[in-house]
C-alpha cells in the first residue's frame, strides 16, 4: 500500500516510499533536494488520513456523491484521503494535495 509523505509546505506525495517520493518530485517540479524536502516536516510519512480530507471536483468523483455530496448546488465533494487514494493509485507517485495553486 502506498503511503502519503508531506514533504514541504504546499505538497503531499504518494509514493511506495520515501525515496521514490522526493525523486519523483524533484525531478516532477525541477527542484533540487534542499528545495524540494522541508526538514522541518520530517517525519514525512503521514501515518493517520482517518480525518484528512480532500476536496475534489463533484463530476469527476460521481462515485462519492451518495455518501458525501451535502448540497445538490455544491461543485465540489469533501472525500477521506484513504478513500481517494484506493481509487486513484495507479503504482506511479503523483501530487496527491497541494496548498498551493
Amino acid at each position: 500500500m502506498p503511503q502519503v509523505y508531506r514533504l514541504n509546505e504546499n505538497d503531499w506525495v504518494i509514493a511506495d516510499n520515501f525515496n521514490e517520493a522526493v525523486n519523483w518530485y524533484m525531478k516532477d517540479t525541477g527542484m533540487s533536494k534542499e528545495e524540494a524536502v522541508d526538514e522541518s516536516y520530517s517525519p514525512f510519512e503521514v501515518k493517520d488520513l482517518s480525518r484528512f480530507y480532500i476536496i475534489v471536483e463533484r463530476y469527476d468523483n460521481k462515485e462519492f456523491e451518495e455518501e458525501y455530496l451535502e448540497d445538490e448546488d455544491d461543485n465540489t465533494l469533501s472525500i477521506p484521503a484513504d478513500e481517494l487514494i484506493k481509487k486513484e493509485w495507479k503504482g506511479k507517485p503523483f501530487i496527491f494535495c497541494s496548498t498551493e495553486y
